[in-house]
């Protein structure tokens, strides 16, 4: 996951948060406060309304004892045909009612007790209504009540979803800020203490990524940076030594060439057979062929100590292997040794020397011959590098006697090697190639398990660039 759709994941989370907050608390005022407010509101209108009908009743009571009678019958009909209307409009508001609840009960029965087909007088129906009346009273009282307990139970729930909304959104934002450290903070927080050890001049300091979101990219390319210097450091470590060895054995070189010279000007002057026995002449042949090959070995190992120059340029592996092979077949035919190769199409061009490439590998197969027994194989891979993309190797791989892991740093220095009858050149020129070419060699051997010198070499050209060089 990226950083970007990581911090998209904590936006989305306190918005969701707010929005359920926020949601959650206009429902409940909404529904369960409008609710319980309009029950207690339309007690209080129905409850004025019959009590206002209860002090016309007894005002019309009132008249039908104190006034006369034609005066107070006509009030009391009045206060009847009011008191009628208004059950009738009831009756038909709560028609449609399945259930029928007290107050409707009292409300048929208050009609049926105002009916004027009854011959009953209307001092004794105004009592009759203002008993029903009272009772619906006592019955809307109730109600409201009820609608009240009902309002207090509701703010009750409504405060704990709210309790329950903040510590919701209390959790997500902790949660959030606990991303934020695991995903930010602490990532950062290696990248800077990775910088001060850089710094401090700990290159081989590793950063461990803990995501693959750019951070984790950014780790990955400090790792890459600190190998990268490691890489220059050895490399320039490599051309000083090369450098002062170079100075210091063209030095030896010219104090030993004077006298080997004299020395075999003289062997050459007294070498005459007719002028001495054939032991002085012979003896004589063999210090002039020893000087001949101690001056080949000075001129190997002047050329392995000193600077190389190289032309890199657009190389076909697959031929430069096929002619490495086939000018090796022999020598592998001879030690009864099996020279197989692999390699892979996507690196079969690349930009590197070839001239000296090809004399590095030469030094390869052949070191893997000599290490190999009758009925072994050596093969040569050449594959894509497993680090980059833009990265190639080659290995060479033989079945031979292998090498202790003590001496693995020491097979590619000048004039070392494991056998009498070597040089120790072959290996370090091999060392020397790679490194001039910004490559790096590691050997992998164990004894009497084989051994493994892989190249890891840049300058690969890829499909597309392939094509686009033919067109």
């Amino acid at each position: 996951m990226k950083l970007r759709q990581k911090f998209g994941v904590l936006a989305l989370i306190y918005v969701l948060s707010l929005s359920v907050n926020l949601i959650m608390s206009g429902w409940c005022i909404v529904v369960y406060f409008q609710s319980a407010f309009v029950d207690v509101q339309s007690s209080f209108i129905r409850q004025s309304e019959v009590e206002r009908l209860r002090i016309q009743i007894q005002v019309a009571q009132a008249q039908l004892e104190l006034a006369e009678e034609s005066t107070g019958s006509k009030n009391a009909e009045a206060a009847i045909a009011t008191l009628k209307q208004y059950a009738t409009k009831r009756m038909e508001g709560s028609a449609a009612l399945i259930e029928v609840d007290s107050e409707t009960k009292y409300w048929r029965d208050l009609a049926g007790a105002i009916n004027p087909n009854q011959s009953v007088e209307p001092q004794t129906t105004l009592s009759i209504a203002d008993s029903i009346l009272g009772k619906i009273s006592a019955v809307i009282t109730t109600k409201r009540q009820i609608a009240v307990h009902h309002a207090a139970t509701t703010q009750q729930r409504v405060v704990t979803i709210l309790i329950v909304n903040a510590v919701v959104g209390a959790i997500l934002c902790i949660a959030g800020l606990i991303l934020v450290r695991r995903w930010v903070l602490q990532p950062v927080a290696k990248l800077r203490v990775a910088t001060k050890e850089i710094a401090e001049g700990h290159f081989d300091y590793r950063i461990k990524p803990q995501s693959a979101d750019e951070l984790g990219d950014l780790s990955n390319e400090v790792n890459q940076m600190s190998s990268t210097i490691v890489d220059m450091q050895a490399r320039l470590v490599e051309q000083e030594r090369q450098a002062a060895a170079g100075e210091m054995f063209r030095r030896i070189a010219h104090n030993i060439r004077n006298p080997l010279a004299g020395i075999r000007g003289l062997a050459e002057a007294t070498r005459n057979p007719l002028a001495h026995t054939h032991d002085v002449a012979e003896y004589q042949g063999r210090i002039i062929k020893a000087i001949d090959r101690l001056e080949q070995w000075l001129r190997e190992l002047q050329h392995s100590v000193e600077p190389m120059s190289i032309s890199p340029q657009r190389t076909d592996l697959a031929e430069l292997v096929e002619n490495v092979c086939n000018v090796m077949t022999p020598t592998a035919d001879r030690a009864k040794v099996q020279i197989t190769a692999s390699i892979e199409p996507e690196s079969r061009f690349v930009v590197v020397d070839g001239f000296h490439f090809e004399q590095a590998l030469v030094a390869l197969i052949t070191n893997a011959i000599q290490a190999s027994s009758p009925g072994q194989t050596v093969r040569i891979l050449v594959a894509v590098s497993d680090e980059r993309s833009e990265q190639w190797s080659v290995c060479v791989e033989d079945e031979g006697t292998g090498i202790d892991k003590e001496l693995h740093s020491k097979v590619f220095m000048p004039n070392f090697t494991t056998r009498t009858d070597g040089n120790g050149l072959g290996l370090s020129m091999v060392a020397k190639v790679v490194h001039t070419h910004g490559g790096r060699i590691h050997c992998n051997s164990e004894p009497g398990a084989g051994s493994r010198f892989e190249a890891v070499m840049p300058g690969r050209i890829t499909h597309s660039e392939t094509i686009e060089q033919e067109s």
